[in-house]
């Protein structure tokens, strides 16, 4: 903090951002009433760490006479018959106290303890109390406040020292509020009494306060609280050293803050967000558009049948969610779910791990195996990628659902068994059947009723409510820009939820952890998409990207995109179920 010095050898600090010398009684350095020295001789204008010096009578510096100049340290002001001098900062006068600005060892001590302390991942709160304590400890205080200052007024985040468990109010008057919110600079008062801006006051006189000390602390610029420590006696204990390290923790205190604001913010984001998600799930299948509504009603009417169900759908829409949610809002939610991958197990051992096979049945068997299909006995199986099992094993399977028998390989007793069977598949059934590939007598067995989940290019904004619910699941929230929302709404999603899931994955990784917002450039896809064959097409997929944008900007909120860009609702829905430049639906 810049200072002047007197001829005296008394120092004045500079700490508002313009002070005014002169014989006045209104100036912050006021001088004795010498010819020469007018009531406002000169103004210092605070400029970054430094001051500009404004004349407004006969004033030198360093014997050059000026109207306006920059200060640099040592300068010297003549100024009448008196001269001062301007000092960038504090300096000691002699080697003792330059050794008191040196920070004790058990300070440093301190000041590592609350940074282990704060490594162990203690939450604010509970941060913000034993950084209080330390500070107390390091001054010799009897208490100490942490105190918030919000539009309410000052408020009590901590309390330690003759403070803690008490509800009296904080040592901390109007007068002293306000001269650390001028100064934004540390206030030390070593003797309150023998001070005249604070000796009057009533909560000094009522809690006898003697000497207090006041850090300011902020948050993104502003003054957001004061680490308060106070004493009942006069002490002179707050040395330059002690000084060093309460604005370490003072600091600390700011960033504390910051951080507990953020989470409560975080908190608040997400509880708003799972009551959104509670209004378009079912379970963990999440969804608003009209295809998803179809999905979820008709899980709710079939999950307590025991009837076959053929779940269909392109890869990574979410068939395995659906016969999970088929499963446990059944009967059988207590007993095992089995979900066998049809197309990822060679078809010559697909068959021992459904059905079980006997010790010796084939080279390799050397000890009996109880099979998938009884393991699951009671439950459910869901058959995924059922287009890919070969033809003498669907011969074997459909035996299995006409009888409701199992008989492992090599094994002449067939087993009861009691199962629900789901199937799934990406492949057109119906044309397999035709080529061979599959065997229709099966196909009309597993197909009693069927679920056909839609594509995310045909989801509309649902992307963003799959997004944001991903993104929500991350250990501190992350946020969308609106370059990113409108990119995810224009992709044409050919791994649908699968590859939404794993590109927001990848977005975090590379995303800024300090901003913790994602741009289109983490998600690794364009959000510009407006090219056509023809001018007609371009204006058109011109349209749908400007509605597109506009739904992003909204959350998703389909109406108010309508009535921001003064169209018809239907229009918005017309353009999210619109392939983009040439997409194939």
């Amino acid at each position: 903090m810049p200072f002047l010095q007197v001829p005296d050898g008394t120092n004045h600090e500079l700490y508002r951002p313009l002070s005014v010398i002169g014989t006045g009684a209104g100036c912050d350095l006021r001088l004795p009433e010498l010819n020469g020295i007018a009531a406002g001789h000169f103004q210092l204008l605070l400029e970054g760490g430094c001051h500009r010096l404004l004349a407004r009578s006969a004033t030198r510096v360093n014997g050059a006479k000026v109207k306006e100049t920059l200060l640099s340290d040592g300068d010297r002001i003549d100024v009448g018959p008196l001269q001062l001098l301007y000092l960038s900062q504090m300096h000691a006068t002699s080697e003792s106290e330059a050794g008191n600005e040196t920070v004790g060892a058990q300070d440093l001590d301190r000041l590592i303890q609350f940074a282990r302390f704060v490594q162990d991942g203690a939450n604010p709160s509970t941060l913000l109390d034993a950084l209080l304590e330390h500070c107390v400890a390091v001054a010799e205080a009897d208490s100490g406040y942490i105190v918030l200052l919000d539009e309410e007024g000052p408020q009590v985040a901590a309390r330690s020292g003759k403070a803690e468990g008490t509800s009296e109010p904080v040592l901390l008057s109007d007068t002293m509020l306000k001269e650390v919110e001028g100064r934004r600079a540390p206030l030390l008062v070593a003797d309150v009494l023998d001070n005249t801006l604070f000796a009057n006051a009533q909560s000094v006189i009522d809690l006898r306060l003697r000497a207090a000390i006041c850090m300011p602390f902020w948050v993104d610029g502003q003054l957001r609280g004061l680490l308060h420590l106070g004493a009942s006696k006069a002490v002179h204990r707050f040395e330059p050293s002690t000084l060093k390290v309460l604005e370490v923790f003072s600091a600390q205190a700011g960033i504390l803050v910051a951080l507990a604001e953020r989470l409560e913010s975080l908190e608040a984001e997400r509880a708003v967000l799972r009551k959104r998600l509670d209004e378009v799930r079912s379970g963990r299948l999440i969804g608003s558009c009209s295809a998803m509504e179809a999905v979820f009603e008709r899980i709710e009417r079939l999950a307590s049948a025991d009837a076959p169900v053929l779940i269909l759908g392109e890869t990574g829409t979410g068939k395995e969610l659906v016969a999970q949610e088929l499963h446990e809002r059944s009967p059988r939610k207590h007993r095992p779910f089995l979900a066998l991958n049809c197309g990822a197990i060679p078809g010559e051992l697909l068959e021992s791990e459904l059905f079980g096979h006997r010790k010796g049945a084939f080279t390799g068997a050397v000890s009996e195996r109880k099979g998938r299909l009884l393991e699951a006995n009671g439950g459910t199986v869901l058959l995924d990628e059922i287009g890919e099992m070969p033809l003498p094993l669907q011969v074997k399977l459909l035996r299995v659902l006409q009888e409701g028998t199992v008989t492992p390989v090599g094994g002449d007793r067939s087993i009861p068994i009691n199962l629900r069977f789901l199937a799934a598949t990406h492949v057109d059934l119906e044309a397999a059947i035709v080529s061979g590939d599959f065997r229709e007598d099966l196909y009309y067995r597993l197909r009693v009723v069927d679920i056909e989940l839609p594509p995310l290019r045909q989801r509309g904004d649902d992307v963003l409510l799959l997004a944001r619910a991903f993104l929500a699941e991350q250990q501190l929230a992350w946020a969308l820009s609106p370059d990113a929302a409108a990119a995810l709404l224009q992709h044409d999603w050919p791994g649908n939820v699968r590859e939404l899931r794993n590109r927001l994955q990848r977005a975090v990784l590379m995303g800024d952890r300090s901003e913790r917002i994602l741009h289109v450039e983490d998600l690794g896809i364009e959000a510009d998409n407006v090219g056509g064959s023809t001018l007609s097409d371009a204006v058109e997929a011109y349209k749908t990207k400007l509605i597109l944008e506009a739904v992003a900007r909204c959350g998703g909120n389909r109406t108010q995109a309508a009535s921001q860009l003064d169209i018809d609702p239907r229009t918005i829905y017309r353009h999210l179920n619109r392939p983009i430049s040439g997409q194939t639906p």
